[in-house]
């Protein structure tokens, strides 16, 4: 009963400065899910900007999990070159067939992530009690 075994998905994912129009998928849910942990890890390191930066948030439907923004500098995050660095996770469940994905916004002309290893750990739900 409960949570079960933990597995971890692993994705190699290019974060570009203006991503605007594309969600990037990262996997479907075979199963209902919840999400424990977010780590990225980049190939090049990525200082926090005040002017030019991007926000890329962890979504299933309209639910955030977790965001990376690399700025402002006040509040963003720098990307240390393969440093993994893990994400705060504010929403955990995923449902059965639903696709976690990454939708993108930026500021002025946006700061490119590159590409980086995305980690998403997860844990099967049990089934709903009635």
């Amino acid at each position: 009963m409960g949570v079960k075994s933990t597995e971890i998905i692993r994705r190699i994912v290019t974060l570009a400065a203006n991503e605007d129009a594309n969600d990037i998928p990262v996997f479907i849910a075979e199963k209902a899910l919840r999400v424990t942990a977010i780590t990225l890890t980049a190939e090049a390191s990525v200082a926090a900007a005040d002017t030019s930066y991007s926000t890329f948030v962890f979504k299933t439907g309209s639910s955030t999990i977790a965001t990376y923004a690399n700025g402002p500098v006040s509040g963003g995050t720098s990307l240390v070159v393969k440093t993994p660095k893990a994400l705060t996770v504010t929403a955990t469940e995923v449902a059965k067939d639903a696709v976690v994905f990454i939708d993108c916004s930026h500021a002025s002309s946006g700061l490119a992530a590159g590409r980086v290893l995305v980690e998403i750990t997860v844990s099967a739900l049990s089934a709903a009690v009635n």
